[in-house]
């Protein structure tokens, strides 16, 4: 009983520390999830909680990590991380300005705010 006391107090502690000291979700999931998968644990094997209380602090652990680490994912998608630029848009080429002049086509580059389309010049 005092093993099941000690470990719904101490999902309680990790449930309030899950925002502080976390960088990411997927460190918060971990840490929600081996609190709360010790508790669960702990209650599920009641001839010996300590077992249980390893064992599903272990699972739950890699389950919220996971769980964690999609929230990351999805969200780095979201701010544009894995973001393609869009199809070159059509540039009409000038007349080259001397002969042998070489021709650089316009191309995309990343900006804090987007994409930038960096016109074609003679060079």
């Amino acid at each position: 009983m005092f093993v099941k006391r000690l470990l719904i107090i101490g999902l309680l502690g990790t449930i309030g520390l899950t925002g502080a000291g976390c960088a990411n979700n997927t460190e918060t999931g971990a840490l929600a999830g081996g609190g709360a998968g010790a508790a669960l644990g702990a209650m599920a094997f009641r001839r010996a909680p300590l077992v249980g209380a390893v064992f599903g602090g272990a699972v739950g652990a890699l389950t919220g990590a996971a769980i964690g680490n999609s929230a990351d994912r999805e969200e780095a998608y979201r701010e544009g991380y894995y973001d393609y630029p869009p199809s070159a848009p059509y540039e009409a080429v000038p007349p080259a300005p001397y002969s042998g002049a070489i021709w650089n086509q316009g191309y995309w580059v990343r900006d804090r705010h987007g994409w930038l389309w960096v016109h074609g010049y003679w060079n």
